[in-house]
């Protein structure tokens, strides 16, 4: 089976580093070829690298506990670019300064078009999952095209 091109970014908003450097490593562990943005990269900066990059996957993660927000900021300015078409998005991490996502922020980002939202304990376990659907979807439709 065929490696995932992910596209991996921080927020604009969150300058930590370690858990993009997590997941880099778990991406990779996971059969994924990973392209990190890092840090504080500004909204512009990620419609230029989906353009560029095409990646099968946009793994949005952030720590700072601002991610709803950047979030929506993200999507909304994704939603109104010239990019013809966007890939699947997901966003991981902590959503605000609560302990615990609600409801509310995982359904208003998964409206906005995210396709899917980790934030629970077992994100990883569901994260996995979701990489595993994904790259037997894109080699369902690498085989089709083949044929």
């Amino acid at each position: 089976m065929e490696n995932l091109n992910v596209m991996l970014t921080g927020t604009p908003s969150d300058s930590h580093t370690w858990n993009l450097i997590f997941m880099e490593l778990f991406l990779q562990e996971n059969g994924c070829k990973v392209f990190n943005l890092g840090a504080c990269v500004p909204i512009h900066k990620i419609h230029q690298s989906i353009e560029k990059l095409s990646p099968d996957l946009v793994v949005i993660s952030s720590i700072n506990g601002h991610l709803f927000q950047d979030s929506m900021e993200i999507m909304s300015s994704l939603s109104k670019s010239s990019l013809k078409a966007l890939p699947p998005l997901v966003v991981g991490g902590k959503m605000g300064i609560s302990l615990h996502a609600s409801a509310f922020q995982k359904k208003k980002l998964i409206k906005l078009g995210y396709n899917e939202v980790f934030t629970e304990k077992s994100a990883l376990l569901h994260f996995k999952k979701y990489l595993y659907n994904l790259r037997n979807i894109n080699a369902q439709r690498t085989f089709k095209r083949a044929v």
